[in-house]
């Protein structure tokens, strides 16, 4: 499938040294050539590394969940987390593609029991949580570092004093991250409340006939709005929660500020434009790792962590028909049966519509499938394509 990607007209990157491709990008000039004359097309543009098409990454995902699925036992849960680390170690990827082939992979029987909307906030939301952690992350380590040194530069501007912003801002970080984790905390409670709704609008619109018949728009308009509230209870909490963490954030360097230089003040010593200035800068970027970087990152790690137990939990929902089912390979105008059933006994949703059934098919003949309504005919059809519930038995 990949090698259809590319055409006559593709360009593969060129084979640099490592200062051109890393440090100058001098390799990128001439697309800024080009693009300085006219518009770029997309024939002007490079091909991507094979490692990072979407198909070799949901290949090599597939592979380290499939192991984790295979070691699976009663005191042994499959790992997304440890699936992820053995396939992208350090790389971040959205889950989407996961979800969508595993909605593909369940039976009709099982996706009965999973609402729409639960889908579509594995998709939409809960996926979504990793495009953030590329651009927050790093602030767990780039963040000490920079405090390190941001320190070092204070102690050489105004010695001492500079303990007395820094006290301001360690105050201030507990306060930021106990209101990261309820903007979690409410955001999934948001969520949970998202899903309920959008399951009670599926169930209306595939019953909206009863409803009209029998004028239930009112009752069940209530049970919707009711759904919402919860819904919206929960988004404006996590937005209050925000809200507050931006305010501490903008009002912080005014505090840490004036701690420093009242400070100073104490001290004896005189404040000179150029010292204020030069201290005020350091501060403001001795703000933004404490602050924003680190209370960001933190809050994305948590986020992205019930999202990985929430992916995980759809990701390892059993369906025992693969075990009972086994595909052969074909051969056309072959003499031996093509579709065997030993002893199948299988369910919908109750009591078994069929037990201990068994019969072979024979390639190359007709045949025909009668009886009375809802003696199993279709059952057996469903039951051949994966889409029931096989207590024993194979096919």
């Amino acid at each position: 499938m990949a090698s259809s990607f590319h055409t006559e007209s593709s360009k593969p990157i060129p084979n640099t040294n490592f200062i051109s491709k890393y440090v100058t990008f001098w390799w990128l000039n001439t697309i800024f050539r080009t693009g300085n004359k006219r518009q770029l097309e997309k024939n002007d543009l490079y091909d991507i590394y094979s490692e990072d098409k979407a198909e070799v990454s949901v290949n090599k995902f597939e592979r380290e969940w499939t192991k984790e699925i295979k070691k699976a036992t009663e005191t042994y849960t499959p790992s997304l987390q440890l699936a992820i680390a053995k396939t992208f170690g350090f790389n971040f990827i959205l889950l989407g593609i996961p979800c969508f082939l595993e909605v593909l992979r369940l039976s009709t029987v099982v996706m009965s029991n999973v609402s729409t909307g639960h889908i579509l906030n594995l998709m939409a939301n809960d996926a979504q949580r990793f495009d953030e952690i590329p651009t927050t992350l790093h602030y767990i380590w780039i963040g000490p570092i920079q405090v390190i040194i941001l320190t070092i530069l204070l102690w050489r501007e105004i010695g001492i004093a500079c303990l007395s912003g820094l006290a301001v801002i360690l105050l201030l970080l507990p306060v930021q991250i106990i209101m990261a984790k309820l903007a979690v905390r409410f955001r999934r409670y948001y969520l949970e409340n998202a899903d309920c709704r959008i399951r009670v609008m599926s169930e209306i619109i595939s019953g909206m006939k009863a409803i009209k018949m029998y004028a239930w728009e009112e009752s069940f308009s209530e049970s919707v709005q009711a759904a919402r509230n919860l819904e919206l209870s929960g988004a404006q909490n996590a937005a209050y929660m925000a809200t507050i963490n931006t305010g501490l954030f903008l009002i912080s360097s005014t505090l840490i500020a004036f701690a420093t230089f009242i400070t100073q003040v104490f001290l004896g010593r005189q404040l000179l434009p150029s010292m204020v200035f030069t201290v005020f800068s350091l501060l403001t970027a001795l703000q933004l790792p404490i602050l924003y970087g680190i209370p960001k990152s933190l809050q994305s790690f948590f986020e992205a962590r019930i999202s990985l137990k929430t992916i995980e939990a759809f990701l390892t929902i059993k369906d025992s028909n693969h075990e009972a089912i086994s595909h052969d390979e074909i051969v056309e105008d072959s003499e031996d049966s093509f579709v065997r059933i030993n002893g199948v006994s299988a369910i919908w949703d109750g009591d078994p519509l069929f037990q201990d059934l068994s019969l072979s098919i024979e390639s190359n003949n007709l045949y025909a499938i009668a009886g009375p309504v809802g003696c199993g005919k279709t059952s057996l059809l469903m039951a051949l394509l994966g889409e029931m519930t096989i207590l024993k038995g194979s096919i």
